[in-house]
């Protein structure tokens, strides 16, 4: 009964690592968005400014 238990509590434990990985990328994921994001978003403001001739 001891190793069943023991299984289990590994199973549990490689669980937990694998969604806190996942979780880890998608923040990782997201906050490169935003990175890109940003940078879109200044570069069109120069464009904006540029066309407007400012």
């Amino acid at each position: 009964m001891a190793v069943k238990r023991d299984i289990a509590v590994e199973a549990q434990r490689d669980l937990a690592a694998r969604r806190a990985a996942v979780a880890e990328n998608r923040v990782r994921g997201v906050s490169q968005n935003l990175r890109e994001a940003l940078r879109l978003a200044k570069a069109g403001e120069r464009l904006h400014a540029s066309a407007r001739g400012g």
